[in-house]
């Protein structure tokens, strides 16, 4: 390929994307990369391998084999870098097939029938030309002239990142690849796509027209009104890429290159298990809970009649239709420490249970992995029995430890509580349901976070239930005062912090239910 404009060369390099592989079944031979799938031929084989190995210019293969190098650039399955003589100006990695129906069904270029032809299937969505790419060249060159769409920009939904092998790494949870920038002059194409300037550092033209490219076709950039339907609206960037990310779409992966229970953190975590050591009221608070926060005796808890309960508790569907999310609370009534102790007891008591891998705790809400992750601490406002103040409930042993008072920090909490859920007052007990991440975290990839929210949920709605069988007024909150915790209990948010919310005491005779909530 000859330079550019007196410029230096402009050209490409190509590998396989990550988590591909390549595997022989009745078909015959696929490529594989959940969620796509290709067949190719027996004599390509030695092409896909070559690209696994590492970055290839096309030139070096055969024209019968780079014919196949632009349908499997085309369909999404290699990394392609732009250089701009000796710089590598960004890189175009996708994920998945841009067309995901023809890219899945195994048959659309099915041993490059209808991809080595050079027909519409490469008339330049993917080759800037397609002419270049039917001879097998570098497609970069077709983009020398093209100017940047008016009002081109990045979408809203697109996220900058340092990437970890050096530069900005941009990506979307909308878009079918990502787009890394190495070269500082390319940063101004990233920032603003739609800018007809000159770009310092990138000494072809090309280089930035093609960045312009890839940014629009990828759906990094957009052009026109992104918002006009609702079902876009309606989405924040960080739900939607939360969303997509932890239910392993497109490809997503987490922290250390896998999804799902890979164990990745095991040689961090020295000793997984979080079964506190026996110790009797008087003792020492145990290092294993919330750091050492509390600083007092625990104070053991009355642990109910579990027959008196199964006689008296109405059935499940009972409660089930009874069950409402109950805002106010009777100040000439208060919650006592018996009705706290019994529904602590049955929402969270823990218990060892074995199990293949060992002894995991056992609650009355399931958790994912069987590991638990998840703590009550109780704001004590108005408890017959209980000193105001601030308590870790530790479920094995049944009992409260004191965080010491924080009055200032507690008001804020409970302030929170009743503004958030709209109650004319204080509520008598806030229970704070925080996740000790690195008892969960270390396992989980990915999905970690998305599986501490749904743990949370089962035990909300057993929470919820267990409040009303007993008559007790319950209701989950959205949120609260972030970081009044911390200032209670001097915890690390990044080892421990509140994931939810419940706000828990008497029924008032006049209270509001939020409707069916």
């Amino acid at each position: 390929m000859s330079a550019l404009n007196g410029t230096a060369e402009v050209y490409e390099t190509l590998r396989l994307r990550d988590g591909v592989s390549a595997g022989r079944g009745r078909g015959g031979i696929h490529l594989v990369g959940y969620p796509d799938v290709r067949p190719i031929g027996d004599e390509d084989l030695a092409v896909v391998r070559a690209l696994a190995s590492g970055e290839h210019r096309a030139g070096e293969f055969s024209p019968r084999e780079r014919r196949l190098l632009a349908g499997l650039r085309r369909d999404g399955w290699l990394v392609a870098t732009v250089h701009d003589g000796d710089t590598p100006v960004y890189t175009l990695d996708p994920h998945i097939c841009p067309d995901g129906d023809t890219c899945r069904d195994g048959e659309a270029c099915r041993d490059g029938e209808a991809c080595q032809d050079g027909d519409a299937r490469l008339n330049g969505d993917a080759c800037a030309g397609g002419g270049a790419c039917a001879d097998g060249d570098d497609p970069a060159v077709a983009a020398d002239l093209v100017d940047p769409p008016v009002g081109a920009r990045l979408s809203r939904f697109t996220t900058i990142a340092a990437a970890p092998g050096g530069g900005l790494r941009a990506t979307s949870p909308r878009a079918w690849a990502a787009v890394t920038v190495h070269a500082p002059g390319a940063l101004a194409v990233l920032a603003d796509p739609g800018a007809r300037v000159p770009h310092p550092g990138i000494g072809a033209r090309a280089a930035a027209a093609l960045l312009r490219r890839d940014l629009l076709r990828s759906g990094l950039a957009v052009t026109g009104e992104e918002d006009a339907e609702f079902r876009v609206r309606q989405w924040s960037a960080v739900d939607l890429a939360f969303h997509r990310s932890s239910r392993g779409i497109d490809g997503a992966v987490g922290v250390a290159g896998g999804f799902g229970a890979t164990y990745w953190g095991l040689e961090h975590i020295t000793d997984p298990s979080h079964r506190p050591p026996t110790a009797g009221p008087a003792a020492a608070p145990a290092a294993g809970f919330a750091a050492g926060l509390a600083v007092g005796p625990a104070m053991d808890l009355p642990r109910p009649d579990l027959e008196r309960v199964l006689a008296a508790d109405p059935k499940l569907t009972e409660v089930l239709r009874a069950r409402r999310s109950v805002r106010d609370h009777d100040a000439e009534r208060p919650i006592t420490a018996g009705q706290l102790a019994e529904f602590l007891y049955r929402c969270a008591a823990t218990s060892d249970h074995p199990t293949p891998y060992g002894d995991r705790p056992r609650r009355a809400y399931p958790g994912g992995g069987g590991i638990h992750e998840l703590e009550l601490y109780v704001v004590a406002h108005q408890v017959d029995g209980l000193e105001p103040g601030t308590y870790h409930y530790d479920g094995y042993g049944h009992r409260l430890e004191p965080l010491g008072r924080k009055a200032g920090a507690e008001r804020v909490l409970l302030d929170a509580a009743r503004s958030m859920s709209g109650a004319r007052a204080r509520p008598q007990v806030l229970l704070l349901v925080t996740a000790r991440f690195e008892r969960l975290m270390w396992v989980y990839e990915g999905l970690a976070y998305a599986l501490i929210l749904k743990n949370l949920g089962v035990l909300m709605q057993t929470m919820y239930l267990v409040a009303t069988a007993m008559g007790l007024g319950g209701c989950a909150l959205g949120s609260s005062a972030p970081r009044a915790f911390q200032r209670i209990s001097g915890a690390d948010p990044l080892r421990e912090d509140v994931v939810g919310e419940f706000m828990l005491g008497t029924i008032a005779a006049e209270h509001q239910t939020g409707g069916d909530a």
